[in-house]
């Protein structure tokens, strides 16, 4: 029994000494001081210079030394090419800088523009150079014009193991590629005549082939790199209520990512958005005071009102008066500040207001008001209008005015008041008041108040 357990053994031996052979995938060297990979194919592959296997490997910590016999068993499979991404290489005999894709295939950079941009300012110190005998283990591809072409990072990235680079193994399934592209434009709201800028910027892994930008149909940017722009222009004449805008990006493998703006086109508002100033000159320490009236053809959404560029008050209850009283922030004198009014309809529709200014000076301005009797009138018929106004530093003198013209001078703050007509003929008229401080400052109703008649 014992003799029949040891031939048992002996042919299991060899079995079990099969299993211990060197795992695909692992550098190795036998007794010399040659260093090779282990492909899946069971053959080794031979590291012809040794920045070819430092582009792979930082040490030699992970070589196995293996038998002369095992070494033997395994075929060469020929010479590791420079992973993908990792350095460029030339030729000595030849100034062309090329870049190594997968599989060892050359790409020549075509200019230093583009190798700076793709490898860093230094990109000069990462060329190594290969003799022309292990340039054949190379083949040339399309050669790259633009950074966006070729992407190191991502060429190392895809270059998982030699295996992946000679195709031993079939590559692992990639994940799917983020369609990273950003579309924006200038503007939230248009008028006509407003000129829109496009931008486009996609910054997908793989590369792209180009980016289109469309404003209402029209092409108004092509890039063939990563990041593009592009203006349009808004006809000032036309019934359309919104614009389209669109970016699309035209992807290596032909397949297409869009994006779409729609832009709401601004209505003028000067008849429908009245805006009234309190005070057009103020001190530093002086509120403001805007009122802003909305026509009632208009279903109000909101109601913004703008001071010095920026939203100050913003109303949202759907009343047609929306009133700001407030302090200018860091107000100081020379002081301009831009104010109107943006109204937003039920219908995303938006109307601006004409626009005025509230300025800071040294000595305010007076405040005016002007009342009319009536807002329409019969021919042959008058009306009683009466202007008053107030101010720190008292009133000198009040006038009212008739389509620009004084109608009537009042000395002291004391209402102003005056009968105007009788109108002898069908049509309007328009009234404002001024008025003029003790310092000399004047002011003036902002909006002239007009007068029908029938």
């Amino acid at each position: 029994m014992k003799s029949i357990y040891l031939a048992i053994l002996g042919l299991i031996l060899p079995t079990a000494f099969a299993f211990a052979a060197t795992a695909p995938g692992s550098l190795i060297k036998g007794p010399g001081d040659s260093v090779y990979y282990l492909g899946q194919d069971a053959k080794r592959y031979v590291f012809p210079t040794a920045n070819t296997y430092k582009s792979w490997y930082t040490d030699f910590s992970s070589v196995q030394t293996i038998s002369a016999t095992e070494l033997a068993s395994y075929t060469l499979g020929g010479n590791v090419t420079y992973k993908p991404g990792a350095r460029m290489i030339k030729i000595t005999t030849d100034p062309k800088v090329y870049a190594i894709s997968a599989g060892g295939v050359l790409r020549w950079i075509q200019n230093e523009n583009t190798a700076s941009a793709m490898y860093g300012a230094d990109w000069n110190k990462k060329i190594d150079d290969v003799s022309d005998t292990f340039f054949t283990d190379y083949r040339l591809g399309s050669p790259i014009v633009y950074a966006s072409d070729f992407i190191p990072s991502s060429a190392m990235q895809s270059a998982i193991s030699i295996d992946i680079d000679k195709k031993t193994i079939p590559p692992p399934t990639p994940p799917p590629i983020q369609d990273n592209f950003t579309f924006t434009v200038s503007k939230q709201h248009i008028q006509g005549g407003d000129t829109v800028l496009l931008t486009g910027i996609s910054t997908r892994i793989d590369g792209i082939s180009k980016i289109e930008l469309y404003g209402d149909g029209q092409l108004v940017g092509s890039c063939p790199n990563q990041s593009c722009t592009g203006e349009f222009t808004v006809p000032r004449s036309g019934t359309k209520d919104s614009y389209i805008f669109e970016g699309h990006v035209i992807n290596r493998d032909n397949s297409i990512t869009s994006k779409t703006i729609t832009l709401l086109v601004q209505t003028n508002g000067d008849d429908k958005v009245l805006v009234t100033i309190a005070q057009g000159t103020i001190l530093p320490n002086q509120m403001g005071n805007v009122t802003v009236d909305i026509d009632t053809s208009i279903a109000i959404l909101r109601v913004d009102i703008y001071v010095g560029g920026t939203s100050i008050k913003a109303c949202t209850d759907g009343a047609r008066r929306c009133i700001w009283s407030d302090y200018i922030q860091n107000a100081k004198v020379g002081d301009i500040n831009e104010v109107y009014a943006k109204v937003t309809d039920t219908a995303g529709r938006v109307y601006i207001s004409k626009k005025y200014s509230i300025n800071t000076g040294t000595n305010d301005a007076p405040s005016v008001k002007l009342l009319v009797g009536k807002s329409m009138i019969y021919i042959k018929e008058s009306v009683d209008l009466a202007a008053s106004a107030s101010d720190n530093d008292g009133i000198a003198s009040i006038e009212i005015l008739q389509d620009g013209v004084v109608m009537k001078h009042c000395d002291s703050g004391a209402p102003c008041t005056v009968n105007a007509g009788p109108f002898l003929s069908a049509g309007s008229v328009n009234f404002s008041a001024r008025a003029i401080d003790l310092k000399g400052m004047a002011g003036i109703t902002q909006n002239s108040t007009s007068l029908l008649i029938q």
